[in-house]
C-alpha cells in the first residue's frame, strides 16, 4: 500500500554537521526517469533540513534557478566563496567535454571532502561515472565522507550506467519510475522488487530501501 512521504528512519542533513569518526553515514542514491521526482525530493530535503553548507553539481542549473544555491561559474570561484564564509550554498554548473567534466567533477568532490561539514548534491552521475569507474574525489566522498561530516545525494536517470559501488555505500536508495527495462532491472535487483513495478510507477511515487534496517517502503512525494 502506498503511503505519503513521511520522515524516513535515516539521519538527514544537519544544519550543524561535525567532523569525527562517530558520525553516521548519510548517503542517498536517488534514481528515476526525468519527471519522476528526483530533484523535487532533494530540493524538499534542503528546505526541510536547512543545511547551512551546501555544494551542488548542478547539471541543469535548476538548484540555482530555484533559489537553493548561488550559481558559481568556476571551481576557483566556488572554493574562494566557500572558504570565505562559515555558511554557503553554492551551485556549480559543469562545463567542457566529457573528459573535462570528469576532471572537474573529481576536483569538485575533492573540494567538498576537504571543506567538510556540508551537504553534497551530485546531479546526473551517469555523465561523470560508469559502472566500473568513478573519479577519486567521488570515491573519497562516498567511502570516507562520513568522518568529514558529509551528507551526500547522488542522482541519476540511468542507474545501470553509474558507479555500481555507490549503491553498496548508500544508506538510503530511493527509486522512482524508470522508462527503460535495463535500468528497471538494475534497480529491481538492488531493491528486491519486480522490475515491472518500477516501470509502471506514476510520477512522484517511489520505492525506498533503508540499507541499515533492510526495510523497503513505498510512497508518494508529498509536496509541502
Amino acid at each position: 500500500m502506498n503511503k505519503p512521504d513521511t520522515k524516513t528512519p535515516v539521519k538527514h542533513a544537519s544544519s550543524t554537521p561535525t567532523i569525527g569518526r562517530m558520525n553516521e553515514a548519510n548517503i542517498q542514491a536517488v534514481l528515476g526517469a526525468s519527471g519522476s521526482g528526483k530533484t523535487s525530493y532533494v530540493m524538499q530535503q534542503l528546505r526541510q533540513h536547512k543545511p547551512t553548507r551546501v555544494l551542488v553539481w548542478d547539471t541543469k542549473g535548476e538548484f540555482a534557478e530555484e533559489g537553493h544555491a548561488r550559481a558559481v561559474h568556476s571551481l576557483e570561484e566556488l572554493v574562494k566563496l566557500a572558504r570565505a564564509s562559515e555558511s554557503f550554498r553554492l551551485a556549480l554548473v559543469p562545463y567542457g567535454n566529457s573528459k573535462q567534466m570528469a576532471k572537474l567533477f573529481d576536483l569538485f568532490c575533492m573540494a567538498a571532502f576537504h571543506l567538510g561539514r556540508l551537504t553534497l548534491v551530485a546531479e546526473e552521475l551517469a555523465e561523470v561515472t560508469s559502472p566500473t569507474f568513478a573519479v577519486a574525489g567521488w570515491k573519497k566522498c562516498t567511502t570516507q565522507g562520513r568522518t568529514q561530516g558529509l551528507t551526500i545525494y547522488g542522482l541519476s536517470q540511468t542507474p545501470a550506467d553509474i558507479d555500481k559501488k555507490f549503491f553498496g555505500n548508500a544508506t538510503l536508495i530511493r527509486c522512482g519510475r524508470l522508462n527503460e527495462p535495463i535500468h528497471a532491472k538494475k534497480m529491481a535487483g538492488i531493491l528486491g522488487v519486480p522490475a515491472q513495478e518500477i516501470l509502471d510507477m506514476p510520477d512522484f511515487h517511489f520505492i525506498e530501501k533503508n540499507t541499515r534496517l533492510r526495510e523497503i517502503t513505498r510512497g508518494k512525494l508529498a509536496f509541502r
